[in-house]
């Protein structure tokens, strides 16, 4: 056998090499994807399902990644809340679900926009990973957040508080909470303009 021979048979003995390369070609197509989505309220249902089918296929940390880049770099929110809602309906990347949710919510609005996409599908319960997420992001918000928060939808930031059963850090932000579930929040105070 001659040393070309041998160095080509050398070559093809490595079927591993494709597959292997398989998670980061996955990787790359969802990043063009993600970064391609408008940061507009609605993500069109051909993408949503692009995701869906590709989430599984990159690694988790790498979705987590993703999803906290375009929400902290990209200020893309929705598409950063798909990943994540995405990740809960997968085993092995639902131990980064609730970091990555606490991350990437920063408004109170995004809690029901996550919530709203977990019940896309049908009213489901909510992981545990997600209940997690959820509450760690709720004691982010002060009441004057809470209160500029007014959905229009069905689903109400009282009905998420009571879902994560978050838990307030201190007495001052349980008296909030306990005026949200009541509907009683203050509103936020306007400031009036200085007489020139």
């Amino acid at each position: 056998m001659s040393d070309s021979t041998s160095h080509n048979s050398t070559r093809r003995s490595h079927p591993d090499d494709t597959a292997s390369a398989r998670p980061v070609a996955h990787e790359l197509e969802l990043r063009q994807i993600v970064i391609g989505c408008p940061r507009s309220v609605r993500i069109s249902d051909t993408i949503a399902k692009q995701i869906a089918e590709l989430v599984p296929k990159v690694p988790p940390e790498k979705v987590a990644a993703l999803a906290m880049e375009a929400r902290e770099h990209r200020n893309q929110p929705l598409v950063s809340l798909l990943l994540v809602r995405e990740m809960c309906r997968h085993q092995r990347h639902r131990a980064s679900v609730a970091e990555t949710l606490a991350r990437v919510v920063q408004q109170p609005e995004e809690l029901i926009q996550f919530v709203a996409l977990y019940w896309s599908d049908g009213r489901v319960p909510l992981s545990a990973q997600a209940k997690k997420g959820i509450a760690a992001a709720f004691v982010k918000f002060d009441e004057q957040q809470l209160a500029s928060c007014k959905p229009k939808g069905p689903i109400k930031l009282r009905d998420i508080l009571f879902l994560s059963h978050a838990k307030p850090r201190d007495e001052a932000q349980a008296a909030v909470w306990k005026r949200l579930v009541w509907r009683r929040l203050r509103a936020p105070t306007k400031t009036s303009k200085p007489l020139l």
